[in-house]
C-alpha cells in the first residue's frame, strides 16, 4: 500500500505504543520504544526479576549483538496473550533501527497472538523465533516500502532523547563476563 493510503487507516499517532492486528485492528500487544537497560530488563533491587531466569543475560547480548536495539517482553503479557514489549536503543541506531526493533516487537505479538501454547515457552522463544523471522524479510520489507514511497531512513519513532545502552560484552567460554553490558 502507498503511505497515503495506509495514513487513512493507520492509528499508530492515536495510540503510539499499542500493537495491532493489520487484519482486525485490534490490539494485540503494547510497545515502548526508547527505555532504559533497567526499564528494558525491569530490574528493581527491593524486588529482583526473575524474567531473566531462564535466559542469562549474556544469551540476551549475544542475540542482539549484531542490533542498534534490544528488547524484551514480560512473561505476565505473555500469559494474557498480550505482550509488553520494551526496546532499548543502542550508540548509533537509526530511524531504520528504530523500524526494526518495532517491526521485531510487532512479530512477537503476532507470534504470540497466534500461538495456542504460550504457556509452556518463555520470553526468549518467542524474540529468537521473532528475530528469524526479521533475519529472513526485514530486507524484502524495507524494499518494498521504498518502492511504495515510504521514507523509512527519515524521520524516528521515538520523540525526544533516548537513553542509549552499550552492550561490550565478551562471554568467555564459561559464560563469565569479561566485560560489562
Amino acid at each position: 500500500m502507498h503511505p497515503e493510503r495506509i495514513s487513512r487507516h493507520e492509528r499508530i499517532l492515536a495510540s503510539p505504543s499499542r500493537i495491532r492486528d493489520g487484519n482486525s485492528g485490534t490490539t494485540i500487544g503494547q510497545c515502548t520504544i526508547g527505555c532504559s537497560l533497567s526499564s528494558l530488563l525491569r530490574i528493581d533491587p527491593e524486588t529482583p526479576d526473575k524474567r531473566l531466569a531462564e535466559v542469562s543475560i549474556h544469551e540476551l547480548v549475544d542475540l542482539f549483538r549484531n542490533e542498534k536495539y534490544a528488547l524484551w517482553c514480560t512473561r505476565q503479557s505473555l500469559r494474557q496473550r498480550s505482550p509488553d514489549i520494551s526496546i532499548a536503543l543502542k550508540a548509533g541506531h537509526t530511524p531504520l533501527d528504530h523500524l526494526r526493533g518495532w517491526v521485531h516487537a510487532c512479530e512477537i505479538a503476532r507470534l504470540v497472538a497466534t500461538d495456542g501454547k504460550t504457556a509452556g515457552r518463555g520470553e526468549i522463544h518467542y524474540i529468537r523465533a521473532a528475530h528469524r523471522e526479521m533475519d529472513r524479510l526485514f530486507g524484502r520489507f524495507t524494499s518494498a516500502m521504498r518502492h511504495r514511497g515510504w521514507k523509512i531512513d527519515e524521520g524516528t519513532l521515538v520523540v525526544g532523547l533516548p537513553p542509549i545502552i552499550s552492550f561490550d560484552v565478551d562471554c568467555g567460554p564459561n559464560g563469565s563476563s569479561e566485560g560489562r553490558p
